[in-house]
């Protein structure tokens, strides 16, 4: 509707080639399919007191699938994409995640440094099924790291802190859930003709 209504306005002034349209989507949130989380090495399960790193682990975040492709596809000078918040939610083998101690969520370019993009330290409740982590650092353009298929790979882990008299499962199933906001600048022909 938005979109709409900026081209309709924007039809007087199709004529003016450097005439730009900016777009923008605050909030789009996808949440993937339930699937094994692992946070411990091996296959047996983490047995009380303990305290180990849970293994970072890659995710593939299909944001093609969250945000319309005329901002995906805009030249990367001219796309912002932000994450406003990931989250993970318990669907079986755990209780709850009161094991958890510290999370973090980067991203990398091929070949190049880790970005850390949202990090959680002792911010889980007492008994909560799920966890939705804040940015940590809103400079971070996403749209760097999205390869030509409107693919995002994101990778998480953290820190196991399992005390006594607690067995903790070496994997548990769970849904990951990731918010973005994103913007694109694009002139009127290009909008219109798909460019």
């Amino acid at each position: 509707m938005k979109l709409t209504l900026i081209a309709l306005l924007a039809l007087p002034l199709a004529a003016c080639g450097s005439f730009n349209v900016e777009a923008d989507q605050p909030l789009a949130c996808l949440t993937l399919q339930p699937e094994s989380i692992t946070i411990g090495d091996g296959t047996v399960s983490i047995v009380g007191p303990i305290v180990q790193t849970w293994p970072e682990q890659e995710r593939v975040i299909p944001l093609g699938d969250a945000i319309p492709t005329f901002i995906l596809d805009g030249a990367p000078q001219d796309r912002i994409i932000r994450l406003v918040s990931f989250g993970i939610q318990v669907t079986s083998g755990v209780n709850n995640l009161n094991w958890l101690q510290n999370f973090s969520v980067s991203v990398s370019p091929n070949g190049g440094t880790a970005v850390q993009i949202a990090t959680c330290r002792g911010c889980v409740p007492a008994g909560a099924t799920a966890i939705n982590v804040p940015a940590a650092n809103g400079d971070t353009n996403l749209a760097d790291f999205i390869d030509a298929n409107g693919n995002l790979k994101l990778s998480f882990g953290g820190t196991v802190n399992v005390p006594a008299g607690t067995t903790v499962p070496n994997t548990f199933g769970g849904r990951v859930k990731v918010c973005v906001s994103a913007k694109v600048k694009k002139t009127f022909d290009e909008l219109i003709n798909g460019k």
